[in-house]
């Protein structure tokens, strides 16, 4: 299965306070979460949700209820149920609401970005040893530097010393 597409859910009301309703997740989206088998049940879906992701998720999404958004993303981690292998998501939700603005359905895309996190790990810490590789050539000329300066310095002094001995020799 390709990871990188999109996976189509659509997902009723979900929030911290609404447990008891269905989530209808596409065959595509069962397998991008690693549910072979899904009861459509809240808590299902979002024991899939890593740990340290789940409150922000569920602030996310009552943030987005309470301000009857017309659309929210969201990132997080998924613990796949079947191999449990971590995952990164980009969902995009587009939630509907009845006349009295309660949330009634949302639909969304979710996207398997973990490759494209890697890659940025990948990226910063390749940056952050290149310059830290320009930190220390940095120093290292700065070094050489001033050893040269004192070098000319000394020689400027000896030149002098020098022109002094001769001006004194021939006097």
């Amino acid at each position: 299965m390709d990871n990188t597409a999109p996976h189509t859910t659509d997902d009723a009301p979900s929030g911290p306070q609404n447990h008891d309703v269905t989530v209808h997740l596409s065959p595509t989206a069962r397998a991008l979460y690693g549910l072979e088998e899904f009861d459509g049940r809240y808590d299902t879906w979002i024991a899939t949700v890593h740990r340290e992701d789940v409150n922000r998720v569920r602030d996310t999404i009552a943030t987005a209820f309470r301000e009857r958004a017309r659309e929210f993303e969201l990132e997080f981690r998924i613990i796949r149920a079947n191999d449990k292998a971590l995952r990164w998501l980009h969902a995009r939700r587009l939630p509907f609401y009845d006349e009295a603005g309660t949330p009634i359905r949302v639909f969304g895309v979710s996207v398997d970005v973990t490759e494209h996190k890697r890659e940025l790990v990948e990226l910063r810490n390749f940056t952050e040893t290149l310059e830290q590789a320009v930190r220390d050539r940095t120093r290292q000329l700065e070094a050489e530097n001033e050893a040269r300066r004192r070098a000319e310095e000394s020689l400027r002094q000896a030149q002098k010393m020098e022109a002094v001995g001769q001006l004194t020799g021939g006097i």
